[in-house]
Parts: C-alpha cells; structure tokens; sequence
C-alpha cells in the first residue's frame, strides 16, 4: 500500500457532541430549579457586566462573594446545558409578531494559556489545527429585522473535537456519517432549537456565512416556515434543469444597481488561500447583480432542485486599489428577491454579521479574555464561557444602540441610581455646541450608549467613525469606577 494511502473502513470519526441547551420546560419559575441558584447566577452575570472582567476576585466585593462565586459555578447540581437554557429567557416575551433575524456563526476557545492547571484536562479537545487544546461554540444572535438592535443569544452550543490521527488528504475517500454525526450539524441544530425559542415571531431569516452553505441545509429548508440566507462556498454549484453553473449564471446578468459601502482599513491572513490581506480604508462602489435559481442538491434526503434567489455584490474594479482583492459577495436565500430594494435589502441583512464577529472580540482576546481563564475544571469553564458571552452581548447591545433611534428601554440595562449618575456624566460631557450634544432621549438605551462612548474616548461627533465594542467596555470600566465613587459620596 502507498504510504500515502489509507482504507477508509478502519477510520475513526468523531461524533459530533455539543452541550445543548435543555428541551424541556422544568426552568421557566426559575432557573436550576432552585431560587438561590438562580439568583447566585444573575448576581454574578450583574457583576461581570458591571466589572466588565469574568476573573472571579476582581468580581468580588468581599472574600464571602468570591467564595460563594467558585462554589456556583463548580457546583454539579448547575449544568452548562441549563445555562444555556436560560439565555433567551429574558426577551422571550417580547418576540410576539416581530421579524427577526437569526445570525449563526462558529468560534474556537483556546485553553493553552491555563491548560495545566485544569484537572480535567483529559477531557479538552482541540482546535482546527489538530493540537491547540481548547473547544468549539456555536451562537445564534437574534436581531430585530427592521432596527437591528440586538435582543439576545437564542442558542448556543459548545463541543470538544477529538485529535485525529487521519492523514490531510482525509477527505478524499468520503465521510459515510449520517449528518448528524458531523460537526456541520450545528447549523441545523441551531435552526431548531431557536425555531422553539423563537415560535412566536412572525417572521425569521437566518444568516450563515460561507461554512454553512450545505446541500443537507438547504435540503431541509424546503416547505420550512423559515427562510435562510447563505454566502457561497468558493466552488461552483451545479444548477437544475440543464440552466449551467451558478456563478456562470450571475456573471453574465447586467448590472440592476450600485451602492457604496465604506470599508475600513484591514491586516490579516487568509487561510484558505494561504496569504496575508490588507486592505486600505476605502470608499468601495458595488454592483448589484440577482436572479432566481434552481439549485440542484444531493443531500440525505436524495437529489432535489430547489428555488432560490442569488444575489451578487461585487466591487467595481475602478475603486479596487492596485494589489488588493475586490469585494464579491455572492449570497443565496430562500426569500423571494425579485426588487432591486429586495437585494439592497438581503445585502444589509448580511452585513449584520458582523454584530457576531463583535460579540467573540469581545467575549475573548479584547473584553472578558475568556481564553484567559484560571479555573480548573472544564465545566467550570463552560459556565464561565456562557455567562461572559451574556454579558459580552450587552455590551455589543450599547454598540448596536449608538448610532439609530432604536427605541430600547435604558432600564433594560441600567438602574435607577445608575441612570442618575449617567444623567450627571452626561452634563459634563455635553459640548456647548448641537453637533457635542447627547442626540438621543434619555429614556432610550442609544442616550446611555453615547455617555458611555464619550467616557470611552470617543469624541461625540457623529460624522467621525462610530465608537466599537472595546472603546464601550473601556467606557464601562469608567463608568463603574465614578458609580462606586458617587455611591460612597452620597453614603458620606
């Protein structure tokens, strides 16, 4: 045999295992099924938010509150999958009748900086590159359709990955698991759970990227209630009724329409095509290409043609700069796209994806540094994950609120003594001019978005670059040091 070669009948793949949030009903009174447990857990998501750190003694105000912190998150009686559970409860009531959009993507949690003070380190996977130890999550965001003002996280899983021992070239022979079994499932698992979570709402588009653009996906969104909305993969899909290949399709189409859309200036390396990418801050003029398709699938329920709109959103190659790649977004989705309006429309949909990009910034490197962790057992870890990843979303939720009038109530967020605080921040803050005053009502979340901006080093003018996600935990952090100072000036 080749020492290249291997007999796909003795490989081993590992089954796909996440950490799901429970089905069942039996934590609606209160979470855990135990009043203390429940009110320990919001005590100390409270504080994370308001400390803005997941390091438990910085939490603290006391040793008796880090102590009684450690013990719930290392007590067996709380599951990660029942904290989970718990993170649509909050907002579930307000989704009657509303369009929502369900934005999906996939994170790795890198343990290799606290690895050997796990004491369960037996049981920690690995990441992509086959040795980093840490585990995989998998969110879905929910937004409202016509604001976008986030509402809250409608599911979530985590899960381990095996260390393979099967050659690179694994792929070539096939993967006979059922789907289930494959770690592409989480998109699908997400669908359902959130189709639960989210059955009250009139109307629901999810949003995936490229890694979700998968036969079985769209195989069984036919008939479904609701629509999905995908980037394509780099190959070329094969189109039913002898009508070609997809991108063959949209290249030949005329332009139906232009917009600009302002790029920030990037460094990264591209993996999948092995290469470092800049780009320059730059103003980008689109072209926008659609037409329906029939998509012909091979999936687990056998070969299909199914009806669907692209979308191609392309770079004109006038404002590209010489040396830098163009921007070509080709998007498919279920929902009808027969306006230029409509595929304006399914473009910014997509565009909201950046909301999750946001949210693991800051959950992980720049905000609660969850790969940071000291804790020592995984579950342990998994709780912490969960609850930074809750309180990373309500920081994202002032960054989402700072720039549109999106009608969120400020004591969702804030207390009343808090709230009066801000109102004495805000004072000071003000410039004498209209262009540094607060635009916002001082009801509406957006107002204390733009205190906590300015506390963060923003300048106030809303013709410069909108503050981000860290400039709002840097605001936070401020904020919180003159709300203990003002506290303890009143009590004296």
């Amino acid at each position: 045999m080749h020492k290249n070669s291997f007999d796909p009948e003795i490989i081993m793949y590992p089954t796909f295992d996440p950490i799901v949030r429970q089905d069942g009903g039996a934590y609606q009174e209160h979470c855990y099924n135990d009043a203390r447990l429940a009110s320990k857990s919001l005590e100390l998501l409270n504080c994370m938010v308001c400390r803005q750190s997941n390091v438990v003694h910085q939490l603290s105000k006391d040793a008796a509150s880090e102590k009684s912190f450690y013990r719930f998150l290392h007590n067996k009686r709380v599951s990660p999958s029942e904290m989970i559970d718990q993170l649509y409860q909050p907002y579930i009531a307000n989704l009657s009748q509303r369009d929502l959009i369900v934005i999906g993507d996939t994170s790795e949690v890198s343990l290799k900086a606290n690895i050997s003070n796990i004491e369960d380190r037996e049981r920690v996977g690995v990441l992509s590159d086959n040795k980093t130890p840490g585990f995989f999550l998998h969110s879905h965001l929910v937004v409202d359709a016509h604001s976008g003002h986030g509402l809250g996280l409608s599911d979530l899983q985590l899960w381990m990955r095996p260390k393979s021992t099967l050659p690179k070239r694994k792929k070539v022979m096939g993967d006979q698991r059922s789907w289930s079994e494959k770690e592409t499932y989480c998109w699908m698992q997400g669908i359902i759970h959130s189709e639960q979570v989210l059955e009250a709402a009139r109307s629901i588009l999810y949003v995936f990227d490229s890694h979700a653009d998968i036969s079985n996906l769209w195989s069984h969104s036919e008939g479904s209630s609701f629509d999905l909305l995908i980037r394509v993969q780099q190959h070329n899909r094969i189109l039913a009724s002898k009508e070609g290949k997809l991108f063959d399709l949209l290249d030949q189409l005329p332009v139906s329409g232009h917009y600009d859309l302002d790029l920030r200036a990037l460094t990264r390396r591209n993996y999948s095509k092995n290469k470092e990418q800049n780009r320059t801050k730059r103003l980008a003029r689109m072209e926008v290409r659609f037409h329906p398709c029939r998509l012909k699938l091979e999936s687990e329920k056998g070969t299909t043609d199914l009806l669907v709109y692209g979308i191609d959103a392309r770079e004109n190659p006038a404002s590209v700069p010489a040396g830098e790649d163009s921007v070509h977004w080709r998007l498919l989705t279920t929902r009808p796209v027969e306006t230029l309006e409509q595929a304006m429309k399914m473009i910014r949909n997509y565009e909201w994806r950046w909301q999750t990009e946001e949210l693991y910034r800051t959950a992980k490197r720049k905000g609660f540094a969850i790969e940071q962790t000291q804790l020592t057992k995984l579950d342990a870890i998994f709780k912490q994950t969960i609850l930074s990843l809750e309180a990373a979303f309500r920081v994202l939720r002032l960054v989402m609120s700072r720039d549109k009038d999106s009608q969120q109530p400020i004591d969702e967020i804030f207390s009343a003594e808090e709230i009066q605080c801000l109102s004495l921040l805000n004072q000071r803050y003000e410039g004498k001019t209209q262009k540094l005053r607060n635009p916002w009502s001082k009801d509406q979340l957006a107002w204390a978005a733009w205190v906590i901006a300015r506390l963060g080093g923003w300048k106030g003018y809303q013709s410069k670059r909108p503050p981000g996600p860290i400039r709002m935990k840097r605001g936070l952090d401020r904020f919180n040091t003159y709300f203990d100072a003002w506290n303890l000036f009143k009590m004296g």
